[in-house]
């Protein structure tokens, strides 16, 4: 099956465990993939709601605020792995781990606002520990559903305005969002939303999946709205067979 978002809305990693779920995953299933991953690193509980025909995820996660990305791939495939989520949806988690890694690394070793922040030749994701949450989400969700292509409706809107974090205050969209995605040519706009549309993990999910451009929705297909936490716009998502033109 073929996966296309209207990432012009932005995309997140929640808001696509959502949009999957609201496409017909099952939803015991991505949210007992989330939990799982989830406390490999400590009590996590997960559930879908839907309101207005908007699907959202509810996550309450404790956990360290900053992860060493070598545990983090360890504790990811100890959840793939006990989720019984096999290939090639377990070989598309690491690549969101690796695309999300990978721009830490470089933007903590670059950034001026972050160089102080890189510790060694690690990558440290600070505070994205539950990015590991997302990316089991994502991958049980695609899997429940079999897809295995993944596209994005003419470019990526990652918002606009600033982030605030523990070590002060990033434009949107922040390094890692924009690193992940100049790094794989996926096209971005900011937008008037005022906030961050867009967030890291869901760059990183685009990359790890290896998402290609479609110029439109496709017609005749499933579609489902999905929001996250913040006050914006839904973001559509479309399930068409794999043999629809993109």
């Amino acid at each position: 099956m073929r996966l296309v978002i209207d990432t012009r809305s932005g995309l997140a990693g929640d808001i696509t465990a959502a949009g999957l779920i609201g496409l017909g995953a099952d939803p015991d299933r991505v949210c007992g993939a989330m939990e799982i991953a989830g406390r490999t690193l400590g009590p996590t509980a997960v559930s879908h709601v839907c309101s207005e025909g908007i699907h959202r995820m509810r996550i309450g996660f404790e956990g360290p605020g900053h992860l060493h990305a070598d545990m983090a791939a360890e504790c990811l495939g100890q959840a793939m792995e006990s989720c019984g989520i096999g290939h090639p949806w377990a070989m598309t988690a690491e690549r969101i781990l690796q695309a999300m890694a990978s721009a830490e690394g470089a933007v903590h070793s670059e950034h001026p606002l972050l160089k102080h922040l890189h510790c060694g030749p690690v990558a440290v994701l600070h505070e994205a520990s539950d990015i590991l949450i997302d990316i089991a989400g994502a991958a049980a969700g695609m899997e429940s559903l079999g897809v295995t292509e993944v596209f994005y409706i003419g470019f990526v809107g990652v918002g606009s305005g600033t982030v605030r974090f523990s070590h002060g205050t990033l434009e949107v969209p922040t390094p890692a969002t924009r690193y992940i995605l100049e790094k794989h040519g996926i096209p971005w706009t900011s937008t008037d939303a005022g906030m961050e549309a867009a967030t890291p993990t869901g760059a990183a999910i685009l990359a790890g999946c290896m998402a290609a451009p479609a110029d439109e929705a496709p017609e005749g297909c499933g579609k489902a709205l999905a929001g996250g936490t913040r006050p914006l716009p839904p973001v559509a998502f479309y399930l068409a067979d794999s043999r629809a033109n993109p």
